[in-house]
């Protein structure tokens, strides 16, 4: 008989507890599986909520303007304002010299460490020190920068003290103007030569035109400066009140000069330009915020106060007394608002189809403040241009909109940032 050492007893033991154990480990086991086959499975922790959207975020997205087609954060980053005055092409915001060539006052417009930008104001700006875009009068291309077209919303994040302002030197503003007649403006201020008030009663037009055969023949078209109304400017062509002219045109050099076959009533588009009417030119501003103050001269104004404009008018460029259509809306949103610093938002929307309506819409701090002003998108058969009309701010979709800074020495405006949402591109003038 073998006699087992302690160890071989130990382990003998252990064998035969653990076989003992055998059932009783199974059925533990199996009571385990069942437990946790019948506890019920936590759903995983929901992500949190999406932030809100506010108004103007919802109203651009509706439109269908979600791509960033501008967007300046840095003022003082490499390509975002010329701020040497080169006029080269790549920056996104220029020295505005539209209405004064050769133009800036150097401390008109100062990047701070921040990457904001004070404007500041001079006595030659037009009210206004930075824009997207700066004419090259004479140059091919005649501009660089960016025009936009097709529709747009924007957002400036801006700065001011609206108890300061003295609207005789200026205001804080954002806002926009016709290209095509910043351009002819340039043009004119270039030369030297006064712009006329092409096909304007008792003015001699600055091109001609003559008919023979069923077409037109256009020549005198200088850069920037080309359109062609239906009645004044267009000698010898008989043609009744109230109709258009209409053509591609062929052998056009690059203002426009050659020539359209014609038929009436119909429509004449010349490449670059706006619409045509009634012997005159018709050409809009849209003023996204002006802050006046207290200036007397502005219904409702008041440190508490800014406006939204819209301004079409025909002929010269005197806007304030020629007749014109003009929508000028008050948003009240606070002196200590604007001093803290707010977002002013617009967005423009062209009409989606024939027959529906554009409409232009402002917004503070995601709210909107204001009406909705539409308008009906001009055709074919749309009469000469005439105060009141539905179709008068149509115009806005056959020309594109360089943006617009401003501020004054009395009450300096600070931007932030500006970004631009379009569509796309595709409809924008970039050079």
């Amino acid at each position: 008989m073998t006699t087992l050492t302690p160890l071989q007893q130990a382990q003998l033991a252990l064998a035969d507890a653990i076989a003992a154990a055998a059932p009783f480990n199974r059925v533990v086991a199996d009571a385990q599986a069942l437990v946790t086959a019948l506890t019920p499975v936590s759903p995983p922790p929901s992500p949190p909520p999406p932030p809100p959207v506010d108004a103007f975020t919802a109203a651009r997205l509706a439109a269908g303007q979600a791509t960033v087609t501008l967007q300046t954060t840095n003022f003082g980053a490499a390509n975002a304002f010329d701020q040497k005055n080169t006029q080269g092409p790549g920056f996104q915001w220029y020295a505005l010299n539209a209405f004064v060539p050769n133009k800036t006052a150097p401390n008109s417009a100062v990047v701070n460490a921040d990457g904001s930008v004070t404007t500041t104001g001079d006595s030659s700006t037009a009210f206004g020190q930075l824009c997207t875009a700066i004419m090259l009068p004479g140059k091919t291309p005649n501009f660089h920068g960016t025009a936009f077209g097709g529709g747009f919303a924007v957002e400036m994040d801006v700065m001011f003290d609206p108890t300061k302002v003295n609207s005789a030197a200026g205001w804080p503003s954002g806002w926009t103007y016709s290209f095509n007649r910043m351009q002819d403006w340039a043009n004119s201020t270039a030369s030297g030569t006064p712009i006329t008030a092409e096909g304007w009663p008792g003015t001699t037009p600055n091109f001609t035109g003559a008919v023979a055969n069923g077409k037109l023949t256009v020549s005198g078209l200088g850069p920037g400066s080309g359109f062609i109304s239906t009645q004044s400017n267009v000698s010898g062509a008989n043609i009744p009140a109230y109709s258009h002219i209409t053509g591609a045109g062929t052998g056009l050099d690059q203002y426009g000069n050659g020539v359209y076959p014609f038929s009436t009533p119909t429509t004449l588009t010349i490449p670059g330009e706006p619409m045509q009417a009634s012997g005159v030119f018709v050409y809009m501003e849209i003023n996204l915020m002006e802050a006046p103050g207290t200036d007397t001269g502005w219904p409702g104004s008041s440190p508490d106060v800014y406006f939204g404009t819209v301004h079409l008018t025909e002929g010269v460029l005197d806007v304030w007394t020629l007749p014109q259509d003009q929508d000028s809306q008050a948003f009240t949103v606070g002196r200590t608002a604007l001093q803290a610093g707010g977002k002013v938002q617009f967005i423009w929307t062209p009409s989606p189809a024939a027959g529906q309506p554009g409409t232009f819409r402002w917004f503070f701090n995601g709210a909107q403040v204001g009406q909705t002003i539409s308008y009906m998108p001009i055709s074919g058969s749309t009469p000469p241009w005439a105060t009141g009309q539905p179709y008068d701010y149509g115009s806005a979709e056959l020309d594109h909109w360089p943006l617009i800074l401003s501020g004054s020495a009395a009450a300096p405006m600070k931007t932030t940032a500006v970004t631009v949402w379009q569509r796309d591109a595709s409809k924008n003038l970039t050079a």
